[in-house]
């Protein structure tokens, strides 16, 4: 399944920053047609990248497509985040870290990583 070696078409990478400023109120939802393709991303060549401020970030997997990328069993990546907002992805509660390291979040199990800085080109 990691390979993808038997997709044939087009591959969709759809980023998505400030998801929190997007507004995923009821009445706009800019990404509900995406949420029944979300399940099989893997095999139809769809990847979605969200990234989002952790302030409210508690209150925001209220939202459809972050409550969505939940239930379909999507890795996180949970950077610095005040333990106030509470439980952000099943069991894992934020924390604060230092600049750079993450929590992986993948299938509710928890890993501490290193992010990568890319310099600025010469």
């Amino acid at each position: 399944m990691r390979l993808c070696d038997w997709w044939q078409g087009p591959r969709l990478f759809i980023l998505v920053d400030d998801y929190d400023m997007v507004g995923g109120g009821p009445m706009t939802q800019p990404f509900a047609p995406l949420l029944d393709h979300l399940a099989l991303g893997h095999e139809v060549g769809l990847h979605l990248v969200v990234a989002r401020s952790s302030a409210g970030a508690g209150r925001g997997l209220n939202e459809a497509l972050l409550r969505r990328l939940q239930e379909v069993n999507t890795p996180g990546l949970l950077m610095s985040c005040p333990p106030s907002e509470g439980y952000l992805f099943g069991s894992v509660k934020g924390r604060e870290l230092v600049p750079g390291r993450a929590v992986r979040i993948a299938r509710r199990k928890t890993l501490q990583v290193q992010t990568g800085l890319v310099g600025d080109a010469l």
